[in-house]
């Protein structure tokens, strides 16, 4: 009995010490204010470009269509590839050569090019899901993986980006969501940085303005 008896005023003293202090508002709860810089609309597509440059990612930003048409077919031409995977029938359609609208070349492809969800500003990450056509395996497999999107597809954080999803698929959620930060890199073997181990060793990311 003496001991349930200081337990319980151990627990007063809490709780008195917690309204003392305030703490046991609502307002004072964790996780309801951003601990992060807010970043406006002018400065999210140069803070997406600025983040990606120090993850090693090249963001060409193009103003029109026929400007990122002219733009993939250059880097594609100094890349040397021959052989670009696209599932996406109407991108085929804007790109032509050397895109190949078939999956099944994947095993042997020089690159991928998808569309995505999402552009974050404040990480440099870009969403996609299982629900768009690329699915869950060309995004991974690729040893080069070209991301294609609008500057109207740019949110402030990883949050918006679930809340604009949520309302985008109402009960349709995807079964899958990718959150891609960068090129795929890991550390685990001797503390030696290896690229291109879990995904792509390249990424290139075209925005278009319009």
């Amino acid at each position: 009995m003496n001991q349930l008896h200081a337990k319980e005023n151990i627990i007063e003293k809490i709780k008195q010490g917690l309204n003392r202090s305030g703490k046991n508002d609502s307002s004072h709860e964790v996780g309801l204010q951003s601990i992060y810089f807010n970043v406006n609309d002018l400065e999210s597509v140069d803070q997406f470009i600025t983040e990606n440059s120090l993850l090693g990612v090249q963001v060409y930003r193009c103003k029109n269509d026929n400007e990122f048409i002219e733009a993939f077919r250059n880097v594609s031409k100094s890349k040397a590839w021959k052989s670009v995977v696209c599932v996406n029938p109407g991108l085929k359609k804007r790109l032509g050569s050397p895109i190949i609208y078939d999956r099944g070349a994947m095993y042997s492809m020089d690159a991928v090019i998808t569309e995505c969800e999402y552009f974050v500003a404040r990480t440099g990450t870009v969403v996609m899901s299982s629900a768009q056509p690329s699915g869950r395996v060309l995004p991974v497999y690729s040893p080069v993986h070209v991301i294609v999107g609008h500057e109207n597809q740019m949110v402030n954080s990883i949050s918006e980006a679930l809340e604009d999803i949520k309302r985008q698929y109402l009960k349709e959620y995807p079964s899958a969501l990718y959150f891609l930060t960068g090129v795929s890199s890991t550390g685990d073997i001797e503390k030696t940085l290896v690229k291109g181990v879990h995904g792509p060793k390249e990424v290139y990311i075209f925005l278009i303005e319009d």
